[in-house]
């Protein structure tokens, strides 16, 4: 679901909707909702792995205390870049290791999961590392519930394009949201309306000739 689409259009106005209708009780968990159903639409693969990485990490977390066992960081810092890597970089490892034992012992092979890369795997991947970091530095809090972990990990404005959030800046804000005025509606709404503008009419505009020039075989230095 790219942020220009109709579909987010639509998300987006339901989830401020019911952000300021549904009352201070609900909040987190419309931007619980809201952030899950933005990710599951991208397949069943990607929620899946999603999913499963919240719910470890999160259990993993609860270990961490300020000065306490590295453990649970060290286990959370491995089964994440396991699964980064496997998925981002599993083509590039499995060619450089054919390149060096040869194709008589790595064959070639048909198919694999790393070609359906999880959307955002990198920025949530590393956010969560940041807590972990957070914890046991000190410099955050435990989550107070799964629903707030998993909006800190899944909050869909910046889940597929950044910036990767520090939980000590970011958990306060999940565990004080506040409705906002008209006003601010208006004020954010003209924020993504230039932002849209800039993305739809100017970088869309630029990119199909740029990529164009990408897409030919050779051309010169002063055209790179």
């Amino acid at each position: 679901m790219l942020f220009q689409t109709p579909e987010f259009v639509l998300l987006f106005v339901v989830t401020v909707i019911a952000f300021n209708g549904l009352g201070s009780k609900y909040r987190l968990q419309v931007l619980a909702v809201a952030s899950l159903g933005f990710y599951a639409v991208s397949g069943t693969l990607d929620f899946a792995v999603l999913l499963g990485t919240i719910v470890v990490t999160y259990v993993l977390s609860k270990q961490v205390r300020e000065d306490g066992p590295r453990w649970p960081i060290y286990v959370a810092v491995v089964l994440l870049f396991t699964s980064l890597a496997y998925f981002k970089y599993d083509e590039f490892i499995y060619e450089n290791l054919r390149s060096v034992f040869g194709t008589t012992i790595l064959m070639n092979r048909s198919s694999s999961l790393s070609t359906i890369l999880p959307l955002g795997i990198s920025f949530y991947s590393f956010q969560i590392v940041g807590y972990f970091v957070d914890l046991y530095k000190g410099r955050a809090e435990q989550s107070k519930s799964l629903i707030e972990y998993t909006v800190f990990v899944t909050f869909f404005a910046q889940l597929i394009a950044g910036p990767i959030m520090r939980a000590k800046d970011y958990l306060p804000q999940l565990q004080n949201l506040k409705g906002g005025t008209w006003s601010d509606v208006r004020a954010g709404g003209l924020l993504v309306l230039q932002g849209l503008l800039k993305k739809v009419v100017l970088a869309d505009f630029i990119a199909a000739r740029v990529d164009v020039r990408f897409a030919a075989e050779s051309f010169s230095q002063p055209e790179a």
